[in-house]
C-alpha cells in the first residue's frame, strides 16, 4: 500500500538549516555542536540588534506622539522594547548557562517566537500610523521598516525559520498598507515589489546559511582529518597501554611455537593465570579451558582457529562469547603471522568487542523469526523447524487453526481489541503446549502447530480446541472465541511440509463446513471433494465463457383468482461432461468465485428477453446475488438489460435473499429503492430462514416476502403441523400488517395446498403445480392451466384444526 503524502507545510519549507546539515555529510552529534555555533552567533548579535530594536521603537513613539493615539503608541513601544529586551535576556543568562538542559530545537523556536513578536510589534506600528501621518512620516515608516526587514533577516539568518518568521509580518503589512492607499494599480505593482525584495532577501539568506554549513562543514571535516593523521601517529604507541586498561578490546600475541607470550594484566588477572602459566598455553586451549567455549558451535570456530595457525594464515572476524566474571562478551578475534626474513617469529591479534553489534544482529535475527504482535514464532520459524523433520525418521503433525467469526470481533470492538484477543489466544496456546510441540502465527487469526504427538492427534487437537472454551476478558467486554482445526499427519499424508500445509488447510475447512468449533483429520475423501471443487471452480470459468447455462421457470400461480401470475427464473447448468448439475452444486462456488455477477447478467437478459414473448400481466422473477447488489454498476445493468429487451419495469421482480442484505444493509438498501422508484419491484427470497429481524425489515424498501419452504414441508408431518401453520400464519400476519405480498414457496402436495388455501389468497408456487419449465412449454402451461380442486368436507376439517393451531 502506498504510504500517504507528507503534508505540507511553512515549518517544512523552513527546515532547511537541518537538511543543509545533514547534507554537508555531518554526524549527529557534528550537527547539535553546529547548531550550538549558529545559535551563539544570534547571542552574540543581540546584543546589537536588541539595542536597535528598542532604539527604533522609542524613536518611532516620540516621533509620531502627537499623531493618533499617544496612549497606543506608547503600549506597542513598551510592548517592543520589553520583548527584546527579554530576548536578550534570555539569551543571555538561560540558553548560554543552561544549554545542557536546553535542546537546540528548543532554543531555536524561542527565537522564532521572539523574532515574530518583535516584527508584529512593528508591523503594527506600520500599519497604525502610515494611514495617518503625512508623506515625512511615511518617507520614515517606509525607511524604518524597510532597513528592520533587511536588517533582522541578515541578523537571524543563522536561523533561517526565525528570519523567515521576522520578515513574514512585515512583509504582509507593507502589501496590506500598500492596498490602504486606494490606488489598485499602484498597489498591485507597490505589493509584486515588496514580495519580489522579500523573496530576493529569503534566497539571499537560505545562500548566506547554505554558505556559512559549509565552511562549518570544511573546518569540521579538516578537524576529523587531523585528528585521524594525530590519532594514527601515535596510535601505535598508546595501543599497547589502551589495551591493557580495557578488557573491552585486548591484544594477543603468540611466540613462534604457537604459545601465548602476551595477555593483558587484567585478562591474565580475570582468568587466575599467572606468566608463567601463560606461556604453556596455546590461543584454541585458551579459549576452550579458561574462556568456557565448549559448545559445539563454538567448538567449530576455535578448529578455524587452530587449523589457521597451523597452516600460517590470517583469519579475520572470528567471533566466540568470552565468558569472565559471570558476564559474557562476544569478542571477534582477528590474527596474522608476523615474518622475519621469511621465518615465522610468532602472532599478534586483537580481540575486538562486538557485543553490541552481535546483540543487535540476533535480535533482528529473532525478529524476523517472531511474529511482533503475539511473541509467537511466525511462518518463517514454523517451516524452518519442521522441515527438519521431512525426512521421516520421526512422525509428527501439524495443527492448522483458524479463528472462527474473528472478523466480527474486530468489525464490533475495533482492531485494538482484536489485537488484544489474539495476544490471549497465543498466551492459551503456548500454555496449552507439550514438550518439543511448537505453534506459530502464520497472519491474521490463523495459527499453526507442530507436534510428534501423532497417535494422539484427536486428543490433541481436541485439547487445543479445549483452551479457547473459557471467555476471553477484553478491556470492556468478554468474547468467547471458537476454532476450527485441520490436521494433517506425516509421513501418513505425505513427508513434503508445502503438500501436509495444503492438506491441514483442506481438513481445516472441512471443520469449518462442519459447524465451526470443530476438528478434522485430514483423509483422501477430503482431498477429491476439494479437487472436486477446485475443478469445478475451472469448469465455471469455461461454462461462462462457453455459455453452458440455461434458464427454466417455475409457474407462480394466484390462489385466489386461479391463473398464472408469473415465472420464477431458475439457471441450470448443461455440463458437457456430467450433463446437469444443481445448482446447489455450484451457486455457492460461483459466489465464492464471483462469477456469479457473470451469470446473473446472463439469467436477467435472458429472463427479459423470454417474458417479452408471454402475456403483459405476467411477471418474471429473477434472483440476485449479494455480491451483484454490491458491484458498482448493478443498477445500470438492470436498467441496460430492461433497455435492450424492451420489458417493462413492471413485469421484472428481482428476488434477494437476507442474508445478502444483513451483511451491507444500507448500501444494499440504497440500490432496491432506486430500483423500485423505476418501477421494479423487490422480493425477499426464502424468508423465515436467515435473521429475520423485524427492525432491518422495516427499513428494506421490498414489495414481496417468499415464505421459505421448509415451514411448508413440514404442513405433512403430524409432529410439526401444527407448530409450522402458525409460523406461516404469523408470517402472513406481519406481511399484512406491513403491506406486502406473500408467495408462498415449495408446495409440492394437496395437503400442503389445502392448509395454506385455509389461510388466504396469496401467491403458490411449488412442484404441485409445476417442475421448472424449459422455455417452450411455458406458454402451452399458461394457457392451459387450472387450479385443482380440494373437498369440501376435507377443507372444513383442516380449517378446524388450523384454527386450534392458531389460538
Amino acid at each position: 500500500m502506498a504510504k500517504p503524502k507528507p503534508k505540507l507545510k511553512i515549518s517544512s519549507l523552513i527546515q532547511f538549516k537541518q537538511a543543509s546539515l545533514q547534507g554537508v555529510g555531518l554526524s549527529e552529534s557534528q550537527v547539535s555542536e553546529v547548531q550550538s555555533k549558529l545559535l551563539s552567533i544570534i547571542s552574540k548579535l543581540l546584543y546589537v540588534t536588541q539595542p536597535f530594536n528598542i532604539f527604533n521603537a522609542l524613536l518611532l513613539a516620540f516621533m509620531f506622539q502627537d499623531y493618533g493615539n499617544s496612549q497606543f503608541l506608547n503600549s506597542i513601544a513598551s510592548f517592543l522594547c520589553c520583548v527584546s529586551l527579554c530576548w536578550l535576556i534570555w539569551s543571555e543568562y538561560f540558553w548560554r548557562r543552561n544549554q545542557e538542559y536546553i535542546t537546540n530545537r528548543v532554543a531555536m523556536r524561542i527565537h522564532c517566537i521572539f523574532s515574530v513578536a518583535v516584527a508584529s510589534g512593528f508591523s503594527l506600528y506600520s500599519y497604525y500610523l502610515f494611514p495617518i501621518v503625512g508623506d515625512e512620516g511615511r518617507l520614515v515608516l517606509v525607511a524604518v521598516v524597510t532597513g528592520m526587514i533587511c536588517g533582522g533577516a541578515f541578523a537571524l539568518c543563522m536561523v533561517p525559520r526565525a528570519a523567515f518568521y521576522w520578515i513574514l509580518p512585515l512583509t504582509v503589512s507593507s502589501i496590506h498598507i500598500g492596498y490602504m492607499l486606494g490606488d489598485l494599480t499602484f498597489s498591485i505593482v507597490l505589493s509584486g515589489m515588496i514580495l519580489f525584495y522579500a523573496a530576493l532577501i529569503s534566497t539571499i539568506i537560505l545562500a548566506l546559511h547554505r554558505t556559512y554549513l559549509m565552511r562549518i562543514a570544511a573546518e569540521q571535516r579538516a578537524q576529523i582529518q587531523k585528528s585521524k593523521a594525530e590519532y594514527q601517529k601515535e596510535s601505535m604507541s598508546v595501543l599497547m597501554q589502551d589495551f591493557e586498561d580495557h578488557v573491552s578490546d585486548w591484544l594477543w600475541e603468540l611466540d613462534g611455537r604457537g604459545k601465548l607470550s602476551h595477555l593483558p594484566s587484567k585478562i591474565k588477572s580475570a582468568i587466575h593465570l599467572d606468566n608463567e602459566q601463560i606461556i604453556e598455553l596455546d590461543l584454541p586451549t585458551l579459549l576452550s579451558q579458561h574462556f568456557h567455549c565448549t559448545e559445539a558451535d563454538h567448538l567449530k570456530k576455535i578448529k578455524q582457529v587452530e587449523e589457521a595457525v597451523a597452516n600460517q594464515m590470517e583469519f579475520n572476524g572470528v567471533v566466540l562469547p568470552i565468558y569472565l566474571n559471570d558476564q559474557v562478551a562476544w569478542m571477534s578475534l582477528s590474527g596474522k603471522p608476523l615474518f622475519e626474513d621469511d621465518e615465522l617469529i610468532g602472532w599478534r591479534g586483537v580481540a575486538k568487542d562486538v557485543t553490541s553489534e552481535y546483540t543487535h544482529k540476533q535480535e533482528i535475527e529473532r525478529l524476523a523469526k517472531t511474529d511482533m504482535l503475539t511473541g509467537l514464532p511466525n511462518r518463517f520459524q514454523f517451516n524452518k523447524h519442521a522441515s527438519r523433520f521431512e525426512s521421516g525418521a520421526i512422525p509428527f503433525m501439524i495443527m492448522l487453526i483458524d479463528l472462527d467469526n474473528f472478523k466480527e470481533v474486530n468489525d464490533v470492538f475495533g482492531h485494538h481489541e482484536g489485537d488484544k484477543l489474539l495476544q490471549h489466544i497465543a498466551h492459551r496456546f503456548t500454555q496449552a503446549l507439550l514438550s518439543k510441540e511448537m505453534i506459530a502465527r502464520l497472519g491474521g487469526d490463523e495459527f499453526i502447530l507442530f507436534s510428534t504427538e501423532v497417535k494422539n492427534a484427536q486428543r490433541r487437537a481436541r485439547q487445543i480446541l479445549d483452551c479457547l472454551s473459557a471467555p476471553i476478558r477484553l478491556t470492556n467486554t468478554q468474547v468467547e472465541i471458537k476454532a476450527s482445526v485441520g490436521v494433517s499427519v506425516a509421513p501418513q499424508h505425505g513427508l513434503v511440509l508445502d503438500d501436509l500445509f495444503k492438506k491441514a488447510d483442506i481438513a481445516m475447512y472441512a471443520a469449518k463446513g462442519s459447524g465451526k468449533g470443530q476438528f478434522t483429520i485430514f483423509n483422501n475423501l477430503l482431498e477429491a471433494e476439494n479437487n472436486k471443487r477446485i475443478q469445478m471452480m475451472s469448469d465455471l470459468r469455461v461454462a461462462v465463457d462457453e455459455g453452458q447455462f440455461f434458464v427454466e421457470y417455475q409457474p407462480q400461480v394466484d390462489s385466489l383468482n386461479h391463473n398464472v401470475t408469473g415465472m420464477e427464473a431458475l439457471v441450470r447448468w448443461s455440463h458437457p461432461k456430467h450433463g446437469r448439475v444443481s445448482p446447489g452444486d455450484f451457486i455457492e462456488l460461483a459466489e465464492e468465485t464471483g462469477q456469479i455477477i457473470s451469470i446473473g447478467s446472463y439469467v436477467l437478459e435472458q429472463a427479459c428477453q423470454d417474458a417479452k414473448a408471454w402475456p403483459n400481466d405476467l411477471k418474471v422473477s429473477v434472483n440476485v446475488s449479494g455480491l451483484q447488489c454490491l458491484s458498482d454498476n448493478f443498477i445500470d445493468m438492470v436498467m441496460l438489460t430492461l433497455d435492450r429487451t424492451g420489458l417493462p419495469p413492471s413485469r421484472l421482480e428481482l428476488e434477494v435473499t437476507e442474508s445478502a442484505i444483513i451483511e451491507n444493509i444500507d448500501a444494499v438498501n440504497n440500490k432496491l429503492k432506486l430500483l423500485k422508484q423505476k418501477g421494479i419491484s423487490i422480493a425477499l427470497d426464502d424468508f423465515g430462514t436467515g435473521f429475520s429481524s423485524l427492525s432491518y425489515l422495516q427499513q428494506l424498501s421490498i414489495d414481496t416476502l417468499k415464505i421459505d419452504r421448509s415451514f411448508i414441508t413440514e404442513l405433512d408431518s403430524d409432529a410439526t403441523a401444527e407448530r409450522s401453520a402458525a409460523i406461516v400464519d404469523v408470517i402472513l400476519k406481519l406481511a399484512k400488517g406491513l403491506n406486502l405480498s406473500v408467495t408462498i414457496e415449495g408446495v409440492e402436495t394437496e395437503t400442503q395446498l389445502e392448509k395454506v388455501n385455509l389461510l388466504g389468497g396469496y401467491t403458490i408456487q411449488g412442484y404441485y403445480f409445476s417442475k421448472p419449465l424449459p422455455l417452450k412449454e411455458v406458454r402451452s402451461f399458461i394457457t392451459d392451466f387450472t387450479m385443482p380442486a380440494t373437498g369440501d368436507a376435507k377443507l372444513q376439517s383442516l380449517n378446524s384444526e388450523l384454527k386450534r393451531a392458531i389460538v
